[in-house]
């Protein structure tokens, strides 16, 4: 398993940067001719000279386990010291550690949940789990997303001590006036009371 420190993907970079310090460069620059100017160059190096300084390691392997995850945040901690942040890019990707006799993916999922809360305490880290909704959020009115959502799982619910939605009203309807409006709404939260945050993007 190879862990790549220190580098930091394009559209990561790109999602950073500033165009004269003051409006994102949005990704979708990149992708059209003649769009980057030469004033867009020099705070794309900056931002992409400050991602390199990050002390971080990513993992990009297709096929992950916890038991991996664990391995690495041994030899990370090892390197490093201590391990701060774990970003899970997504929970439902991985993959049980073996697979028990009519066991089915709900079971696994729980399980990983498990597992990955299990991480977060014993290396003390905040373990951040990106998670897959299901498709009926699409289909119905009211789309933005509740904790039933999750798919495959209740254990979200059961195992996290946050649960967070996103959710985007110009991505679905591209005439409101809430465009650039980012919602952010704690479902669950330990630690405080249900609000959602918006920001400007």
């Amino acid at each position: 398993m190879t862990i790549n420190r220190g580098k930091l993907p394009l559209n990561s970079i790109l999602s950073h940067s500033r165009l004269g310090w003051q409006r994102p460069i949005f990704l979708d620059l990149l992708f059209k001719r003649n769009a980057l100017r030469e004033s867009h160059w020099n705070p794309l190096a900056q931002s992409r000279a400050d991602a390199m300084a990050l002390p971080f390691c990513l993992n990009d392997n297709s096929v992950i386990t916890t038991s991996q995850i664990k391995g690495d945040l041994q030899d990370i901690q090892a390197r490093c010291g201590s391990v701060s942040l774990v970003i899970v890019d997504y929970v439902q990707l991985i993959e049980p550690m073996r697979r028990e006799r009519g066991e089915n993916r709900v079971q696994e999922i729980d399980s990983i949940l498990k597992q990955l809360r299990a991480i977060a305490k014993q290396f003390n880290c905040a373990v951040l789990g990106l998670a897959q909704l299901k498709r009926e959020v699409d289909s119905r009115s009211e789309k933005r997303p509740t904790k039933a959502d999750f798919r495959e799982s209740g254990g979200f619910e059961q195992e996290a001590a946050v649960m967070l939605g996103l959710y985007r009203e110009d991505y679905y309807d591209k005439e409101t006036t809430q465009k650039g409006i980012f919602e952010v709404s704690v479902l669950k939260s330990r630690f405080s009371s249900e609000t959602t945050v918006n920001k400007i993007v």
